[in-house]
């Protein structure tokens, strides 16, 4: 919700871009401003009303079904990418013992 509520500001400050059809913005970008912190999840809180192109290391279900109601999209980063290719494998490890 914070991300929908700021895309304005955050445009104007050159953090996101605004497009015909509403921002793209990396949740890095944002997070990076004012802390120092190893992964950046996308977490659901309230309602999307704009259409938003976001990039984060994560998403929670809730956050990504939100995006993509309003018409945007979830985009995991490289790094994202990675940890959800770790997991996956682990996962897979974890059913290969039993």
């Amino acid at each position: 919700r914070k991300l929908d509520e700021d895309a304005v500001l955050y445009a104007e400050d050159g953090i996101a871009e605004e497009t015909d059809g509403g921002y793209v913005i990396d949740a890095r970008d944002v997070v990076e401003d004012g802390h120092e912190v190893d992964a950046v999840k996308g977490l659901a809180g309230g309602q999307v009303h704009n259409s938003l192109t976001v990039t984060a290391d994560a998403f929670s279900d809730d956050a990504e079904a939100a995006l993509e109601a309003a018409g945007g999209e979830a985009v995991l980063s490289e790094k994202g990418e990675e940890l959800a290719a770790e997991a996956e494998e682990a996962t897979d490890d974890e059913d290969t013992e039993e």
